[in-house]
């Protein structure tokens, strides 16, 4: 989901104008690796919390109790748990983009901007072609499928007309 969503959300196109620094100080590269860091143990963390608590949803759906009490608890457990998980996936969501967009900032900063878009745009060719061409396979054997019909339906009544008469 992550993915396509990804892939239709768009960047500003317009990039202002700055003085290219050749020698970009190591202060703000650093600075920048380390909130990665710490952006990517904050995002496991999230993910962690967010399945432990479609866990809980999905105990929750699943115990076998038939006192009236039991179903109470059930259902505000459950709701609890889905506000839960829907409020971890808003923040995975937000951790993600602000991770995005430092690696964006940190990608100018160590010039690997252009390698990692070519390597994205690379992924999504391939992604498209791979997809097409398995669309095109698939339609392929529907034709040839469509097309053997009547060798069968001739096959079939050869083999009707032979049963009938020996």
């Amino acid at each position: 989901m992550f993915f396509f969503t990804s892939l239709l959300k768009r960047r500003p196109k317009v990039i202002s104008i700055t003085k290219y620094d050749r020698n970009p100080t190591s202060n703000q590269i650093e600075y920048l690796t380390d909130k990665i860091r710490l952006l990517e143990q904050e995002i496991k963390k999230t993910t962690k919390d967010l399945f432990e608590a479609q866990i809980v949803r999905f105990r929750s759906n699943f115990s076998k109790k038939n006192n009236i009490f039991d179903t109470l608890q059930n259902k505000i457990v459950e709701s609890n748990a889905i506000q839960s998980a829907n409020w971890h996936q808003q923040k995975l969501l937000e951790l993600n983009n602000e991770y995005r967009d430092i690696q964006y900032k940190l990608d100018h900063l160590t010039g690997n901007f252009w390698k990692r878009r070519f390597q994205k745009w690379l992924r999504f060719a391939s992604l498209v072609a791979i997809l097409t061409s398995l669309i095109i396979i698939f339609i392929l054997g529907l034709v040839a499928a469509i097309y053997l019909l009547p060798i069968f339906a001739m096959l079939i009544f050869i083999i009707v007309l032979i049963k009938k008469y020996n």
